[in-house]
Order: C-alpha cells, then structure tokens, then sequence
C-alpha cells in the first residue's frame, strides 16, 4: 500500500553531532498491505550497531513517494521503496543504511563529510544489499536460475567451491569452456539473463565501491536473490564466448560493466583506468564521477588526497584530479584520457579530463598501465599549474607540424566498404605506396608501415607493439588483397603480398582497426611522418613532446599560448629516434603554456 496525501509534516533532519556519527535506518515490521514504517537512529563509529547496507539504483529523481519516518513523511524514489518493501520483515524490525535517507541530502556539507566515508560504511555492513528492481515481467527467476547454473559448473570445472568466488582475483580465469548442454542454454533463459543485465543497478558509478567493500554482496530482484559473485561469474562467461552475446542479444555494455565491478582493484592500480571505465556509467550529478570513486584503494593513498566537497563546481572538482595527479605521479598519462568532441572549448582548460563525458575514443595509451609506447624523453616532467587562471606548463619539443589529415571512415574504412574501391582511402594509399615501392622516413617500406599506424603500434592484445608479433600484419595483406579482389584487381599479381600474408584473418584485422581507429584521423607531417589522432586534429597543428609524457600531443597554438588537441600515434618517434635528434641539437626546448 503506498502511503496517500495526509497533514503530516516533512521529516526533518536534525544535523549530525560530530564528524563520527552517521544515521542507521530501522525498517519497522510490518505485512503486505501495511505502509512502509521507519525510523533514522544517530550511530557513532566508536561503538557502531550492525546493519546491512543497500546498493541500488535511485532510478528517476522527478518522481518521489511519501513513507512514513519518526511520525513525519518522508519523499523516496519508487525503486528504494520496492527494496524496502521487499527486506520488511513481519514480526521484527532490520537495520539498514540506505544513502539518500540517511544523508540528509540538503545538506551539502553533511552530504560532502558522508561521501567520504562511504567506502567504511560498507565496508563496516554486515552484509551488502544489491536491490535491482522488482520483477515486474517475472524473468528474474530464470535469470537467477541461469546465472547460478552458470557459476556452478564453472566452479565444478575449477574444482573449487562458488562460495569460495570471493577469494578468486580474476573470475575471467575460471572460464576455460564454453558448456553446451547447460539446462539455460535455451532463447528463453538467455532471454531473462540479457533483462537482468539490463537492470539499471548496471550502468551505476557508485557500485563500484559499494560491491567491493562488503564481506558480503548478496543481488536481489523481485523474490529471487543469488551471490553478487555468481552473477560476475556469468558475466564473465558471456563475455569469454563471443557466440553467445551475438546469438542471444545480450547488451554487452550492461554485463561487462558487471565484470568490470567485480574487479579487485588495488593499490597499484591507475587512478586513470577507473576513471575512465566509470565513463560509460551513469550518475545523477557530474562531481560523483571522481567522488563515487574516493573509497577505492588507489584514491585512498593519493597525496594530497582527494576530498569530496558539494561546494565547488564540477569544473574545479575535475582540475582538483588532474593537480593531484601531476603531484602524486611522475608521468602526464592524464593528459591521454582528454578527450574534446570536433572542436575545442575556448572557455574550458583544454588539459583538463572532463569525466562527464562519454567515452569518444579508446586510449592510445592503452589501459595507462604499464608504459606501451615511449618517447624516451619520459623523464623530468617539469609541469607546474596555475590553479586560478586554469593553465598548466610543461617544457618539450615541436617535432613537426600537420599537413594533411582525413578522419577515419570506420563504416566505410573497415566495416562494411562501398563497392566503389576507387574512393577507399586506405586501399588507394597502399596501391599507390605499393606500385613505387616507397620508402619510410625510417628506412621501412611504407605499406608495412601503414598497418602500424592503423592499429596504433599496437597488436591485438595491446600490450605487444606490432614490431616482431606477425599476425596482425598478416592479417593486414589479407584485408588488402580482399580489396584489391573487389577493385578488380588480379590479386595474383600481388605474390610478394600473399607470400607475406600466408592467408591471415582479414575480419580481425578490421575490427581492431575500427577500435583504434573510432573518431580518430589518419593525418601526414612535412617531414614525411604518418600517425593516428583525435578527429579534433586540423592541418596546422603541432606535433609535440612533452617532458614527463610518454606518447606524442597534438597542440594548437592560440593567441600565444597552447590549446590541448589530444594524444597521437607517430610511427618513427615512439622509441629511440627522438633522442637522437633531441641529442643532435635538431630540436630546441621549448616552453608550452596550455589553457
């Protein structure tokens, strides 16, 4: 029964009397038909009571319902109201925490000192709540059922008990076949396990610390309810066999944002990772993209540390992280996660991550953990920032400057090419570098090096440069002469190609390539260097290096100063070769000033 209109008045919060107290909520007993009842009790970390912590989703914030709290009214969402309904028991009060009762969310003080203290309020809980929503089609049960089967004969295989799935680090290390004679594997069942996935609770930032500090996650939906690490563990195994996503519609974003909570991040992990994972998460406001994080191990041992504080912007809140991480790291990996849409700002600090934005291109510096690429000149980082005029500054080199660029075309470039070859950019580059045998600024022949440009430096797994590892070159001289086949062209004609080729797996090549390749530009310099940008990219700007980095910039000059474009692949300068020329007086130091 939900409570209706009466002359109750509106809860009042009282303000927390010390800087250890928080509010524990009692969930009064009550049946079916009856008005969710409750009341909030002032606790103190010195002598905490024990009670279970709920992780949810608040769902839409323009629609609220009144419960009843200390003989007052008080305004939820409908979601927190399902999860309590369904945790009332009938002959005895719960003790619960639940954010936005138990923080007075008027409060931007309070709401700043108790966000900081998140990670301890779970980590504190007796057990951890994951409330996904009620069941309204009935699929849960199904899913459930699908999910348990799936972690347990995972388990089976792996000789260890599902309990046990919490002491596992990497779950993906279980998932070593793929069973064909599951009970779920059916349209139906695969059908529930994509709903479930697709629950909000999914696509949620906070949860981040909220499942990873609990000794204990148990997930709920309508009645049915199964360990936090059995729906990893089939997120894992969906993710493991391609087959079974492509053939069932489950929505990969959802069930690999659960493999990616159920992560055990430490200490040694890149503040820079977790930021920009969460960017394909959602929250309410754009602060708590950096604040839902601060309860995670590698915030909690940054210096200076990281504060939530409601008062300042969202701009000041995302420069605050790029300041500490310039403080507490050696490296500008930070600057790699800047990622501007088609056009830059003028108002906006170009060097500044903004969080709130979607992920626009995947990072070159791939996973900024450990150093893929280097410039060799990755030492010395020199940056000092302007906290008030919003400008940072670092010394380094113009190695070059652009002078042609074409933004890559994935529909067109590598996933489904028109029938007209005469305008596939990359197929006519390659013939006509092919027909003259050109060379390289480095000596190479161009069209080997064209594939390392594509695809970044890197190889399928990312973490292996393209130099000594055959297959996606391979795999490259298959997808050419595909091309060339469709031009018209008599392939045969191509031997030296196919001898190179051994007949490699041209789709993985395009599919590697239109990941690198997502709004980025293939663009040349006057000294004959290719690489691979950001689309923001236009002919005119500058290739630099910067002390401290280690991966090229693209910066436009701007009424004396420098705009940050974004990170860029150079093929010839990502190793040795610029100290050479550094060391040869060939380049001169410089000052940047970027705003």
């Amino acid at each position: 029964m939900e409570l209706q209109p009466s002359t109750l008045r509106p809860y009042k919060y009282q303000s927390l009397p010390a800087c250890s107290s928080f509010r524990i909520l009692e969930l009064l007993a009550g049946q079916v038909e009856d008005e969710i009842s409750i009341r909030l009790h002032l606790a103190d970390w010195k002598r905490p009571p024990s009670y279970e912590a709920i992780s949810y989703a608040w769902g839409s914030m323009k629609v609220k319902v009144d419960i009843l709290c200390c003989g007052s009214t008080l305004r939820i969402t409908p979601n927190l109201r399902h999860a309590l309904l369904k945790m009332r028991r009938k002959d005895s009060s719960r003790c619960l925490w639940a954010d936005a009762v138990c923080i007075n969310q008027e409060d931007i003080l309070e709401r700043g000192h108790q966000v900081n203290i998140m990670r301890k309020i779970y980590q504190n809980a007796s057990r951890v709540l994951v409330w996904l929503g009620p069941d309204e089609y009935g699929y849960a049960e199904r899913a459930m059922a699908a999910v348990d089967e799936i972690s347990n004969v995972c388990c089976q295989e792996s000789k260890i008990l599902v309990p046990d799935l919490r002491m596992v680090e990497d779950l993906g290390s279980l998932v070593t076949t793929q069973f064909k004679n599951l009970e779920c594997n059916s349209p139906g069942s695969w059908y529930s396990v994509s709903w479930l996935f697709s629950r909000k609770w999914f696509s949620r930032i906070w949860v981040f610390q909220e499942v990873n500090a609990g000794p204990e996650v148990l997930v709920m939906c309508g009645e049915s309810e199964t360990s936090w690490d059995a729906v990893a563990m089939a997120a894992y195994y969906i993710r493991t066999f391609p087959e079974l996503y492509n053939s069932n519609s489950l929505p990969q974003s959802f069930y690999e944002n659960a493999t990616y909570m159920r992560t055990l991040f430490d200490d040694n992990d890149s503040i820079l990772h977790l930021l920009h994972i969460a960017r394909r998460l959602h929250c309410h406001d754009p602060r708590d993209r950096v604040y839902a994080m601060l309860g995670m191990s590698m915030f909690t041992t940054l210096d200076p540390p990281i504060q939530a504080n409601y008062v300042k912007s969202k701009l000041d809140v995302y420069q605050e992280v790029a300041e500490v991480y310039f403080k507490h790291y050696s490296d500008l990996d930070i600057l790699s996660l800047v990622q501007h849409d088609r056009s830059l700002d003028d108002d906006l600090p170009s060097w500044v991550p903004f969080w709130d934005q979607g992920m626009r291109r995947n990072v070159i510096l791939d996973e900024l953990s450990p150093r893929k690429h280097t410039t060799s000149l990755n030492i010395l980082n020199t940056i000092t920032i302007d906290p008030q005029a919003r400008v940072l500054t670092g010394t380094g080199f113009t190695f070059d400057t652009i002078t042609a660029s074409e933004e890559v075309n994935l529909q067109e470039w590598y996933l489904s090419p028109s029938d007209n070859m005469d305008l596939h950019p990359v197929l006519q580059f390659w013939m006509r570098n092919y027909r003259s045998a050109a060379r390289y600024v480095t000596g190479e022949l161009v069209t080997d090096v064209l594939v390392k440009v594509l695809t970044a430096g890197l190889s399928y797994k990312g973490a292996e440069p393209v130099t000594g590892t055959r297959g996606i070159q391979t795999d490259f001289n298959e997808f050419m002469l595909h091309l060339l086949e469709r031009a018209g062209e008599n392939a045969g004609l191509y031997t030296q190609v196919r001898q190179k080729s051994g007949y490699g797996n041209a789709l993985s090549f395009q599919h590697r390539a239109a990941q690198l390749g997502w709004n980025r530009s293939f663009f040349a310099t006057s000294k004959g260097y290719l690489g691979l940008g950001p689309n923001t990219l236009r002919v005119g700007d500058a290739v630099t290096i910067l002390r401290g980095g280690a991966i090229p910039y693209i910066q436009r000059a701007k009424n004396g100063h420098h705009q940050l474009v974004g990170e860029a692949y150079v093929h010839g300068i990502m190793e040795v070769e610029l100290t050479k020329q550094w060391r040869n007086g060939q380049l001169k130091e410089e000052i940047f000033e970027i705003r």
